[in-house]
């Protein structure tokens, strides 16, 4: 009698042409839970009243700072949580910046558009960057799609890290 598990582990029923409708389906379903996500805010405001990009309000606030002027003040606690309150139209916590002051200068230019352009610019460049960087890695047409269906990829994006960016550099740090 063959165990109970054994059409897990042979996984003969999993082919090429499952895993490709699988992967178009989770992709599907990602892309749409984003458009209701972005659909249902209010510049850059969820309806629960939550920031779209969280992660990047920091960098949107140090770089509206630095665009006044006062780029020392992203480093201030008070001044950069003062920043994101007057942004984001609202107090959603403080969400420091971290990150050296050179970090300031690719990001200088995101002040210049509304918040939510800001975060849709910032993560379509970065995935774009990221996207580039793979297809150089691994130039078959189709090997970057896993990406787009995997969760991380549009956690990242919802949330306004820096992961693409850094996925980018990665993959171009392994050419000569």
């Amino acid at each position: 009698m063959r165990p109970l598990l054994s059409p897990l582990r042979e996984a003969a029923w999993l082919n090429a042409e499952r895993a490709t409708i699988a992967g178009w389906m989770l992709l599907a379903g990602l892309v749409l839970i984003l458009a209701v996500m972005l659909g249902t805010s209010q510049n850059g405001i969820n309806m629960r009243g939550v920031p779209l990009g969280g992660d990047f309000t920091c960098y949107f606030s140090a770089s509206w700072l630095a665009l006044r002027g006062t780029a020392e003040l992203a480093y201030d606690a008070v001044a950069i949580r003062a920043a994101q309150i007057e942004v984001l139209g609202g107090d959603y916590g403080l969400l420091p910046f971290f990150y050296p002051p050179l970090w300031l200068l690719p990001i200088l230019p995101l002040a210049l558009l509304p918040y939510a352009a800001a975060h849709a610019a910032f993560i379509g460049g970065t995935a774009f960057a990221c996207w580039r960087g793979l297809r150089a890695l691994h130039p078959d047409r189709w090997a970057v799609l896993p990406l787009l269906a995997f969760p991380s990829f549009w956690s990242n994006a919802v949330s306004g890290q820096n992961g693409f960016l850094s996925a980018a550099l990665l993959a171009g740090a392994t050419f000569n």
